[in-house]
């Protein structure tokens, strides 16, 4: 049965493919969504102080406003970035391959929503659409896969949907609901129909980038099987229920969110009062 993989231009993109493939199913064709394409090619000295540093905005008035505390929180924030794109990259290198897969088909679209996107997976004839880390899809493209598209989230649905689910549950320390949930795609955001879910044991202090590590690396651990078993028509889907959470946007994630929690976890790192 044929199957086209939706994603991003990163990493899990990558490493996902292999693992179709591995796995021995039919992976007709590849759609890479990135929002960078046919922009110019970055200055890296500029992208070395960017990622370094933060936008010039953000240092300048870390400089000249924000407290040794403040600093030292986004200071920490940086430092779990850091460990927890070592840890998904140390996992995936663990799998032996690296770099797009030969022999399949790829598409490079800044939106997955665009008529040529349509028509190649059209072409393609999918049994299935896989999806991981794309924005959201509108109803033509959902309407295309004869059995469907599945997603992947990182929360324990139907609570936390939408983005960055880890940073809410740590903001909000509300953390039963970590994990990773696979499921149908539907007109709704993150509402569709759940196939397969596993909670995550956070230990003491969690932050959301490890959080989210973690979760990205039981995706590429679980998806497979979950794929394989849908093909063959094993999976019996179920519907979410009532969600208590708003269903979060990335731009909801402030500098003074970010500030607040942050801080707060240097301070249970030192473990001194808040």
């Amino acid at each position: 049965m044929a199957v086209v993989l939706l994603t991003n231009n990163s990493n899990r993109g990558q490493a996902i493919a292999h693992l179709m493939l591995r796995a021995g199913i039919d992976l007709r064709l590849v759609v890479v969504e990135d929002a960078c394409l046919g922009q110019a090619p970055p200055n890296l000295f500029k992208v070395f102080l960017r990622n370094t540093f933060g936008p010039p905005y953000r240092w300048v008035r870390s400089m000249i406003t924000m407290s040794s505390t403040d600093r030292n929180a986004l200071a920490y924030e940086a430092e779990c970035i850091k460990q927890s794109r070592n840890f998904v990259s140390d996992y995936i290198t663990s799998l032996n391959f690296s770099g797009r897969p030969e022999g399949v088909e790829y598409l490079e679209t800044t939106s997955l929503n665009e008529a040529t996107v349509v028509t190649a997976v059209k072409k393609a004839e999918p049994d299935l659409c896989v999806v991981l880390g794309t924005s959201i899809i509108k109803p033509r493209l959902i309407s295309i896969p004869k059995i469907g598209l599945i997603n992947s989230h990182t929360s324990v649905l139907p609570e936390y949907r939408g983005s960055r689910s880890e940073f809410w549950q740590c903001y909000n320390q509300d953390y039963k609901n970590v994990g990773l949930t696979l499921h149908f795609i539907d007109p709704g955001v993150d509402t569709g129909k759940i196939i397969f879910q596993k909670k995550q044991d956070v230990g003491e202090n969690p932050n959301p980038e490890m959080l989210r590590a973690v979760n990205t690396v039981n995706m590429l651990e679980n998806y497979i099987p979950t794929i394989q078993s849908v093909l063959k028509g094993k999976v019996q889907p179920k519907e979410q229920g009532q969600c208590t959470t708003p269903t979060y946007k990335f731009r909801d994630i402030t500098l003074e969110k970010r500030l607040k929690l942050y801080k707060r976890l240097v301070s249970e790192e030192l473990n001194q009062p808040f």
